[in-house]
């Protein structure tokens, strides 16, 4: 009888220890990066891909964008191509191409034999109706044989489909030739006014012209919002046909938006910022209490340019020299606003920034976190540290971050190749450390 009465006990505190620990919150273990090539480096053939468009389309579809570099160099022939992603980054389609460097273009315009430099992608979701857009360039390129970069031709394309199709282009470059009152910069008798190397221009006598990369944004209004740069060329043909290399600072960098209230049926452009402070590649985001930020790259030099909006990127009102993020190499970075999971959450005014932790070479990834609308930035998290070029970043519909970024092949011992990587990590991947 005792011993029937001692294992009815043992078995009742039994259950009730283990309903009890179920019951408990037990600690979830944070789940490690992951990262997935999406291209290599000489991928079919290429060699290289550069320069980065990222976005996520409103029923989860990651969408990559790249140039594909047949010779490695900014003004040499360029595919611009895309791929999609539909389970959070892991795996990736095969090319999607959105252009083509086959020379079909440049025939259409009468100039048989060159082929086409595609570049600079950056793409823009519509959340209100899940369009997809993609904006690039039509960079001259080669000019003589010499590097001059005189002028580009401005396109997009949107995607109703989360990338699968494509509409034809639709040339905007116009929307970039403008006067001081941002009107078409046009003479009395309705012609494009053109830049002394023959190109239409805009006031400062700049016809090239740079969305992003990286991405656009859409503001809470509904207004979506391209980050452009915008210079002279760099190089001028002097009578003789030679071609004069053109200081930096007689270029005229400067950084602005083009906007579009209707869906993007209609794009105007902004006024600019970073004139005289040689800004150019950037990224655009909506803060808190509504003001808009770029973040700018400064052309050879170690700091960002900031500059705020209160008319939603119509124009600035400040802009500065970004001091709170460590010093790091001139490069094209990435910059996002945490959506938070609530209103009201600690989260409202979180960013990241994606960029290299070394002045002096474009190595060390990092991200780093502000929790003040970008007034400080007291957590940076080392992703990857050797040879890290252009990044951007996305958040998913689970709330986890995704960064996409230029890999070089230089890891001691690493199997993974040179090209475009893709890492996703939860918040709490790089806060972990915060309160400690």
């Amino acid at each position: 009888m005792k011993v029937r009465f001692f294992c009815l006990i043992v078995l009742f505190l039994s259950y009730n220890s283990s309903g009890f620990s179920q019951g408990l919150k037990q600690p979830q273990k944070k789940k490690p990066m992951q990262e997935t090539m999406v291209w290599t480096g000489n991928e079919r053939g290429m060699k290289n891909h550069r320069i980065l468009g990222l976005t996520l389309g409103i029923k989860g579809t990651i969408l990559a964008f790249t140039e594909a570099r047949l010779d490695g160099s900014d003004e040499g022939p360029h595919d611009l191509v895309c791929k999609r992603s539909t389970d959070g980054g892991a795996t990736w389609s095969s090319n999607i191409y959105i252009e083509k460097g086959d020379g079909s273009f440049w025939k259409s315009q009468g100039v048989p034999g060159k082929k086409e430099a595609w570049a600079n992608p950056a793409a823009l979701t519509d959340r209100s109706n899940g369009r997809i857009f993609i904006f690039y360039v039509l960079n001259e390129g080669e000019h003589k044989g010499v590097n001059a970069q005189r002028m580009t031709r401005v396109f997009y394309r949107f995607s109703d489909d989360e990338g699968l199709t494509w509409s034809k282009r639709t040339e905007i470059t116009a929307v970039l030739n403008v006067n001081p009152k941002g009107k078409p910069h046009l003479d009395i008798n309705g012609q494009p006014i053109k830049n002394e190397d023959g190109f239409a221009a805009d006031y400062l006598g700049r016809a090239f012209h740079m969305p992003g990369p990286g991405h656009g944004t859409q503001l809470e209004n509904g207004r979506l919002l391209v980050p452009f740069w915008h210079r002279r060329a760099l190089g001028r043909t002097r009578p003789d046909g030679t071609v004069q290399k053109i200081p930096v600072d007689d270029r005229l960098y400067s950084s602005s938006a083009i906007y579009s209230d209707d869906h993007g049926v209609t794009w105007e452009k902004g006024t600019d910022t970073g004139l005289g402070h040689r800004t150019t590649e950037a990224r655009i985001l909506e803060l808190e209490d509504g003001t808009v930020m770029m973040n700018a790259r400064m052309h050879n030099k170690s700091r960002r340019w900031v500059a705020l909006s209160d008319d939603q990127g119509r124009s600035w009102y400040k802009g500065y020299e970004e001091h709170t993020v460590m010093p790091y190499t001139s490069v094209d970075c990435g910059l996002l606003r945490i959506r938070p999971p609530h209103p009201k959450s600690k989260q409202e005014n979180w960013l990241l920034h994606s960029h290299p932790n070394k002045e002096k070479e474009r190595a060390g990834l990092t991200v780093s976190l502000s929790t003040d609308g970008g007034k400080t930035w007291p957590v940076s998290k080392l992703v990857y540290g050797y040879g890290a070029m252009y990044s951007d970043l996305v958040q998913l519909n689970d709330g986890s971050i995704g960064l996409i970024y230029e890999k070089k092949n230089n890891h001691p011992g690493s199997d993974l190749p040179g090209g475009i990587s893709f890492a996703r990590f939860e918040l709490d991947w790089l806060t972990e450390s915060m309160g400690k």
